[in-house]
């Protein structure tokens, strides 16, 4: 008699729980489908995503893939850049001789160094500062590498 009890009580309770305002966890048939629709929603969203990405970032795929030939350069060309003596056209700032490099954030203390001599800017280069890099490394290879 008291199994039956026990029966009955379960069978109540998964009726019971099937309800939705009862148990939030219970999903309905409409629910499993708007969460699909949901789903197809956000998977088409980032293939967009993905292929504006792609097209945005091909010309860096296509200068990583012109660098894997690097590793493999003439042991003459190896042997010339490790020989390679640099000759300054120019005096050095002196903000430039402060030790900072690109793998880490500088220090306070280099902060204040380098803010003796101007503002220390962040984020990106200017259209100007890009053509006066592009400018000055063309310069340096003109110098160093020209060809024979």
């Amino acid at each position: 008699m008291d199994t039956n009890i026990v029966q009955e009580s379960d069978d109540s309770l998964v009726d019971v729980n099937k309800d939705p305002a009862i148990d939030p966890l219970f999903i309905n048939n409409c629910e499993e489908r708007d969460a699909d629709t949901t789903l197809m929603d956000s998977k088409s969203q980032s293939s967009k995503l993905k292929h504006k990405l792609n097209t945005e970032e091909k010309h860096l795929l296509k200068e990583l893939e012109d660098l894997e030939g690097w590793e493999d350069l003439p042991s003459s060309l190896m042997k010339k850049l490790r020989s390679l003596c640099i000759k300054l056209m120019h005096k050095v700032p002196p903000q430039h001789k402060i030790e900072l490099t690109g793998s880490h954030a500088p220090t306070r203390l280099e902060k204040k160094l380098f803010e003796k001599y101007g503002p220390l800017r962040k984020g990106l280069y200017t259209p100007v500062e890009d053509k006066i890099i592009t400018k000055n490394w063309e310069t340096f290879c003109q110098v160093y590498f020209k060809r024979r």
